[in-house]
């Protein structure tokens, strides 16, 4: 039992939150990816992201946005690692010691969400905070989930 009274189900989810629950790891580079990304894929959740902060190299995702061998066919609960990712956000490293990021890693990633129609934030490419990739400012976000419950005040 967690507090506010949620109970664990048996495949690890919290029935009552999992089609509000958001999941999200973060990575700098590809080792960290490959080591973090299955786990985050392996949650039971509505939204799983990725933030690529900071970014260290050239990070390759494309295996994570779309499902893949035996989980492509797996339907029948889409809250498990059918899918890949739905969102994914990357940034520079910011502050006076900054490790410069080459703006080819953003370009890679960028491209690689568009092939598979995944939302891609871009928070920032240098230390100065500035967000411009080839001369644009990319800030998608996944879609909402229209959820659907009885809010309204009880009459009695």
């Amino acid at each position: 039992m967690f507090s506010g009274g949620l109970t664990m189900s048996d495949d690890g989810g919290f029935d009552e939150l999992d089609e509000f629950f958001l999941a999200a790891a973060t990575v700098c580079n590809q080792q960290e990816a490959d080591e973090k990304i299955p786990v985050l894929l392996s949650i039971r959740a509505a939204k799983r992201f990725v933030s690529i902060e900071p970014i260290l190299g050239s990070v390759q995702i494309m295996d994570y946005l779309q499902p893949t061998g035996e989980n492509a066919a797996n339907d029948h609960d889409d809250m498990v690692s059918s899918r890949g990712l739905d969102w994914v956000i990357a940034g520079a490293e910011t502050g006076q010691n900054a490790r410069l990021a080459e703006l080819d890693w953003f370009a890679s990633l960028r491209d690689q969400c568009v092939a598979a129609k995944v939302p891609f934030f871009l928070k920032q490419v240098n230390a100065r905070g500035e967000d411009l990739l080839d001369s644009e400012k990319i800030k998608d976000f996944p879609k909402n989930k229209t959820v659907t419950s009885d809010c309204s005040p009880h009459k009695t």
